[in-house]
C-alpha cells in the first residue's frame, strides 16, 4: 500500500546508517553526532546535538489506564536531536532514534527528505528497517482521494469558532472586551510588546488516545511518546521560523510540551463524564465536533496554553482534524490561552488524526501537516481565502499551510502561513500572548543527559547514572585515575588519552573517506582524507569519488537529475534519472537496479519487477476488520448509485424465487388435477376416433388386440417426451399433450394408465 502514497522511496537497514560522536565547537555542550546515510543516489552527511527544543524543563509523562489510575513514564532525552547539514549549515535537520532505526528529517530549501522506521508502512522484513522518501514523492490525492472523485475542492479540515456553540455567550466576553479598549488598550499593546519577547512559548498538553497508542504508538509507551514528541518539533520548527509581523520583529515564538498524557487502554464507563461519555472511550465512530467538545470536558486542560489531542481515527468527510479559531478579543473563548467557557468546556483545544481516508497510516510529513493546521487555528488563523495573495496558484509557489482543501501535488508553500494567516495570528498575539505564553527554557544543565555540561568533568548518560561506567561516577565526576570517559570522546581508551594511530573512524568508500587515527595528544577524532578520484572505486549505488564527494549515478550521466522510478512495463527496474521539469527517463537500457531494490508493486530481480502477491484472504479479513456499521454507512452515502442498486438485488433475488416456487407448485398440483379428467368410460367408448389428453405425470402403457401387446414396445414415455401416435402406428417423440388412437381398443383391460 505504500506505493499508493509514495512515486517513489528507498528502503535503509539500520546498518546503512553510519553514527559517530564528534567534539563540538560549541563550549557548552561536549558532543555531536555525526550521522550518515545514502539515499537517491547521494550521500547525507548531518551533525546532530542530542536534546529536542520541545521538551519543557519539568516535562510529566502519564501513563493512563482504562480504570483512570495513572503512573509516571520517564524517557531519555537524549534519543532527540536537532542539527544541520555537514555541507550546508542553513540546511536544518530534526531527528531522533527509535530501537537502532532512525527518524530524520532534513529540511533543504527546496525538499523535505524523510527518513522513518517502516514497521508502520511495510511488512516486518530482514531487508529494511526504515525507509527515505522526498516530499514530492507524497501522493497527495490518494491521502484525499476524494479528489479523484468530483471536480469540485475537498475540505479535509475543520475549523470551530466558540461562539458557533450554543453553550457560550459571546455577548458578554464582546461587552467586556468593549470596556477593556475603551479603558486602557494603549497600556496593554505597551506591555504586550515589551513583554512577547521574552514570553515567547506555548506550553502544551499532548494527549494520546487508546487508538493512537495502538496505532503509530504500536501498543508501547516509549514508542508513542518518541512520537509525540517528534511531531510537535516538527510543528515547531514551522511556527518558529515564521516572521508574523516583521515591523514588531514578531518571530522566534516556540511550542513546548509541558505534559503528556498517553492512554494505553479505552477508557471504562465508571470514568465517563457527567454527560455518559468520554474522549478515550471504545466507540467505533466520533462525530469530528463532538469528539472535540467531549475532550474539552477535561476542565484542566486550561491550565496550558494549548490542548491537542492525537487520535487514530476516520472521520466523516475525510476530516483530518478540528481546532477552535482564537479570536483576537482579548477576553473571547477559543484557541490559545482560553479560560473556561460558560459550559465548563474547555475551548484551547483541538486534535488531529494519523489515519488517511483510505484507513491506513500516514505519513509523517502528512501528520505534520495536519496537526501544524490545525495549531494555526489555535493560534487565530482563518482559512486561507482563495484570493492571489494566499492562495496562489501552482505557479506562484501554491497553496500555503491554512488553504482548507486538499492540494493534488507538492508546492513549495505547503510548509508556510500566508499573509493572511500572519495577521490573523499577529492580532492574537499581542491580544493574549502575555497572558499564558511563558520564557523559553532550552538545554537545561543535569547530570545524566550525556552532555558535558558546566561543573561537570565528564557525562555518559545512562551508563554513568547506572553506574556502569568505569571512567564516569553516577554524579558526573570522574573515577579517580580516569583522564576521560570514552562516551564523550572518541580518543579516549581506558579512560586515559588513546595512543596514537588507533583508528578513531574507518574508511568509508560510501562517503569516499580513508580512515582516522588518534592524535596522541587530543581527545578528538582528527578529520578523514579523502579517497583519490578513481573510477573504480564505487561509492553509493554506482556512484564514482570526486573530491571527497560520492557523484550519483545520475549526476555522472545526466546534469542536475536526481534519482526516480520508471513505471513503463519492462522498464521498471532500469535505473533512471529526472531533470527538474522533465519525465523520469532511463540513462541506459543496460544499467539494471540491483535485486531486492522496490519496483513498480514488487521487487526487482535479475532486471525484472517481481510482483508481490497479495494475500486475498488476508486483505479480505482486513477488510472485515476495518468494517463497521458506521464506515458502512459511510461508504453507502458515498456511493448511493451502488448502493440502491445491491439493495434492490437483495430484495428482488428472494422475492423472484420465492413467486417462482409458488407458481412451480401450482403447476405441478393443476397437473395432478388434470391428469384425472379423463373418465374411464371415455377411455372405453367404441368411437371411431378417441382423443385423450394426458398430463406431463402420465405414463400410459397401450395393449392392442386380445395379446396385450404393449404399443409402442412397451415404453414408458416420461412426461416431456410422450409420442404422438399416427396412423399406421408410427410415432415420433414430441411434446404435444394430445393423443389420436385410429385402432379401437377391445376392451377395459386393453389400457392402462400407470401415475
Amino acid at each position: 500500500e505504500l506505493h499508493e502514497q509514495l512515486h517513489y522511496f528507498e528502503t535503509l537497514k539500520v546498518v546503512d546508517v553510519k553514527v559517530r560522536k564528534k567534539r563540538s565547537l560549541d563550549s557548552q555542550t561536549s558532543f555531536t553526532k555525526d550521522v550518515t546515510f545514502s539515499a537517491f543516489g547521494r550521500n547525507f552527511n548531518l551533525f546532530l546535538t542530542p536534546g529536542s527544543p520541545v521538551i519543557s524543563a519539568d516535562l510529566a509523562i502519564k501513563l493512563v489506564y482504562g480504570d483512570g489510575r495513572t503512573s509516571p513514564l520517564y524517557i531519555d532525552q537524549n534519543v532527540f536531536y536537532t542539527g544541520h547539514s555537514a555541507d550546508d549549515e542553513t540546511v536544518k535537520v530534526d531527528a531522533y532514534q527509535e530501537d537502532g532505526a532512525w527518524g530524520i528529517n532534513i529540511y533543504e530549501k527546496n525538499e523535505i527528505y524523510t527518513l522513518e522506521p517502516s514497521w508502520r508502512h511495510l511488512p516486518p522484513s530482514n531487508n529494511h528497517s526504515m525507509i527515505v522518501y522526498r516530499h514530492s514523492d507524497i501522493k497527495w490525492n490518494n491521502l484525499f482521494p476524494e479528489l479523484n472523485k468530483t471536480h469540485d475542492s475537498i475540505k479535509v479540515c475543520g475549523a470551530v469558532h466558540p461562539e458557533d456553540d450554543l453553550d457560550l455567550k459571546p455577548v458578554q466576553h464582546m461587552a467586556n472586551e468593549h470596556l477593556h479598549n475603551e479603558r486602557d488598550s494603549e497600556t496593554e499593546h505597551s506591555r504586550t510588546k515589551r513583554s512577547l519577547w521574552t514570553l515567547n512559548t506555548c506550553h502544551i498538553i499532548a494527549v494520546a488516545d487508546y487508538t493512537f497508542f495502538n496505532g503509530p504508538g504500536g501498543g508501547f509507551p516509549h514508542q508513542t511518546a518518541n512520537y509525540l514528541v517528534q511531531t510537535i518539533q516538527k510543528v515547531n520548527s514551522i511556527f518558529k521560523k515564521t516572521v508574523w509581523n516583521e515591523e514588531r520583529q514578531l518571530t522566534g515564538l516556540h511550542i513546548q510540551i509541558k505534559e503528556m498524557r498517553i492512554h494505553t487502554e479505552s477508557t471504562e464507563p465508571k470514568q465517563f463524564h457527567s454527560n455518559n461519555k468520554h474522549y478515550n472511550m471504545d466507540q467505533s465512530h466520533w462525530p469530528d465536533s463532538a469528539l472535540l467538545k467531549q475532550f474539552g470536558l477535561d476542565q484542566d486542560l486550561t491550565n496550558f496554553c494549548l490542548a491537542h489531542l492525537f487520535t487514530h481515527r476516520k472521520f466523516d468527510g475525510g476530516v483530518l482534524g478540528l481546532a477552535y479559531i482564537a479570536s483576537p478579543r482579548k477576553f473571547s473563548t477559543g484557541g490559545i490561552c482560553s479560560q473556561l467557557g460558560s459550559s465548563k468546556v474547555a475551548y484551547n483545544t483541538g486534535f488531529s488524526s494519523t489515519m488517511n481516508t483510505k484507513g491506513n497510516n500516514m505519513l509523517t510529513q502528512e501528520a505534520v501537516l495536519v496537526t501544524a493546521h490545525e495549531f494555526g487555528h489555535n493560534w487565530g488563523s482563518e482559512h486561507d481565502a482563495e484570493t492571489s495573495e494566499c492562495a496562489p496558484s501552482s505557479f506562484n509557489k501554491g497553496k500555503f499551510l491554512m488553504f482548507p482543501y486538499a492540494v493534488s501535488g507538492y508546492e513549495e508553500n505547503n510548509n508556510e502561513f500566508s499573509p493572511c494567516s500572519k495577521r490573523y495570528v499577529t492580532e492574537v498575539l499581542l491580544a493574549k500572548a502575555g497572558s499564558c505564553f511563558k520564557g523559553f527554557k532550552e538545554n537545561v544543565p543535569m547530570c545524566g543527559n550525556g552532555k558535558i555540561d558546566k561543573d561537570e568533568q565528564c557525562d555518559s548518560g545512562g551508563l554513568g547514572i547506572s553506574g556502569l561506567d568505569p571512567c564516569c561516577d553516577s554524579s558526573c565526576k570522574l573515577k579517580p585515575n580516569a583522564t576521560c570517559s570514552p562516551v564523550n570522546w572518541e580518543c579516549c581508551k581506558n579512560c586515559i588519552i588513546a595512543p596514537r594511530d588507533m583508528v578513531c573512524r574507518g574508511a568509508s568508500k560510501e562517503q569516499c573517506k580513508k580512515e582516522a587515527k588518534c592524535s596522541g595528544y587530543s581527545f578528538d577524532c582528527p578529520a578523514s582524507q579523502n579517497i583519490s578520484d578513481t573510477p573504480e572505486v564505487k561509492c553509493i549505488d554506482e556512484g564514482v569519488c570526486k573530491k571527497g564527494r560520492c557523484l550519483s549515478y545520475c549526476e555522472r550521466h545526466l546534469a542536475d537529475s536526481v534519482p526516480c522510478r520508471c513505471t513503463q512495463p519492462g522498464n521498471e527496474c532500469l535505473r533512471c534519472c529526472q531533470q527538474k521539469g522533465h519525465n523520469c527517463q532511463s540513462v541506459n537500457a543496460t544499467d539494471y537496479l540491483t535485486d531486492g531494490r522496490p519496483c513498480s508493486f514488487g521487487y526487482c530481480e535479475a532486471g525484472k519487477c517481481i510482483q508481490v502477491r497479495t494475500n486475498l484472504i488476508q486483505r479480505l479479513f482486513t477488510f472485515i476488520e476495518k468494517l463497521t456499521p458506521d464506515t458502512l454507512v459511510a461508504f453507502m452515502k458515498s456511493n448511493i448509485v451502488g448502493t440502491i442498486i445491491v439493495f434492490s438485488l437483495v430484495i428482488w433475488i428472494p422475492l423472484s424465487w420465492t413467486v417462482s416456487c409458488i407458481d412451480k407448485r401450482s403447476e405441478k398440483k393443476s397437473r395432478l388435477l388434470q391428469a384425472h379428467w379423463v373418465s374411464n368410460d371415455t377411455l372405453l367408448n367404441r368411437s371411431f376416433q378417441n382423443t385423450v389428453l394426458a398430463s406431463h405425470f402420465d405414463n400410459y402403457k397401450i395393449k392392442e388386440g386380445g395379446s396385450r401387446r404393449t404399443f409402442p414396445s412397451a415404453q414408458f414415455y416420461p412426461k416431456a417426451r410422450l409420442p404422438n401416435i399416427m396412423e399406421g402406428g408410427k410415432h415420433k417423440p414430441t411434446a404435444v399433450r394430445k393423443y389420436k388412437f385410429n385402432h379401437q381398443p377391445d376392451g377395459p383391460e386393453d389400457f392402462e394408465t400407470v401415475m
